[in-house]
């Protein structure tokens, strides 16, 4: 992209939010029926061991989720330009798009985490905007700066979908 391009990043406490929220969701069945196997097969275990092998799971699930959500926000960056916006498609690869070949930002929402979907002229392939920008008001104020208010993108960031 040119001069003036601007970087933003996802926001790590609201995203790590999501992702501790999630593992602890899905973590709590898994263990359940893992103490319970283990119970039956090894019935002579007293309590005080198994609520310490539980904590030292959950703590390391978080402690990886935390990692987790370190690399998604160094690594998953929105780029805004004059020329237009450099965002990733659902393959995760990072795609460049001229403002005027963005036809519409629809919200999509995915377990809960919210995201703006845009659909490009003459491509197959989407790009996705991630919830919680870091700089989201100055992310906003480019969009319009560079492709107007009447813009899709400015659009749905203005009515808040994401």
């Amino acid at each position: 992209m040119q001069q003036g391009v601007e970087t933003f990043r996802v926001s790590f406490w609201r995203y790590l939010g999501y992702i501790v929220l999630g593992i602890s969701v899905l973590a709590l069945p898994a263990v359940s029926v893992e103490v319970a196997v283990i119970a039956t097969l090894f019935p002579g275990i007293p309590l005080e061991i198994w609520l310490l092998a539980i904590a030292v799971a959950f703590a390391v699930a978080e402690a990886l989720a935390a990692l987790a959500a370190l690399g998604v926000v160094s690594y998953f960056k929105v780029y805004a330009g004059p020329a237009g916006l450099r965002s990733y498609n659902s393959l995760y690869l990072y795609r460049e798009v001229a403002w005027v070949d963005v036809l519409s930002a629809r919200p999509h929402n995915l377990f809960g985490l919210r995201s703006l979907r845009l659909t490009i002229a003459g491509a197959r392939f989407s790009l996705w905007l991630p919830p919680f920008l870091n700089a989201r008001e100055r992310f906003h104020s480019l969009v319009i700066q560079y492709a107007g208010p009447e813009h899709p993108l400015a659009i749905a960031l203005n009515e808040d979908v994401c």
